[in-house]
Formats: structure tokens, sequence, C-alpha cells
């Protein structure tokens, strides 16, 4: 049986071994590569911690505040430029 939990210990898995390979090939890997590996491993990551989660509203709303806090901070370090 498919289970929330069993589905997210894939995607957590799958993450590290991303990770893994893009630490162990940083010098061989183009910015773009690892770029592209470092965005899937934080997706895989939090569709799991979205499968984990008790309360996926307050998991999802916490990370709209959290990618909106991000943005302006770096707007306003970066003059207030859009």
């Amino acid at each position: 049986m498919i289970t929330r939990s069993s589905v997210a210990a894939e995607l957590f898995e799958l993450a590290r071994e991303i990770a893994d390979f893009a630490n162990e090939a940083t010098e061989t890997l183009s910015f773009g590569e690892y770029a592209d590996l470092m965005e899937a491993e934080a997706k895989l990551k939090a569709y799991g911690d979205l499968l984990t989660s008790r309360n996926w509203k307050l998991f999802v709303r916490e990370e709209l505040d959290n990618a909106q806090g991000l943005l302006q901070d770096i707007r306003e370090q970066n003059g207030g430029t859009s």
C-alpha cells in the first residue's frame, strides 16, 4: 500500500542522492547543471515536507510568508528594485 509517508521517504531519499551527487561533482558541473540539481533537491524536499505535514494549509501559508519575506529582504538590499 502506498502511503504519504512512504512516498515522502522516497522523495527525501532522492533529494539526498541528488545533493550527494551535486556535492561530489561540483567541480565538473556547469553552473546551470548545479542550479538545476539544487532546484530539484529543494522541490523534492518541499513535496516530502508537505506530505508529512499535519496541517498542509499552515505549511503552505508559512512557505508563502517565508518566500515573500525573502523577496522583500533581497529587494531592500538591492535598493528596492523590482
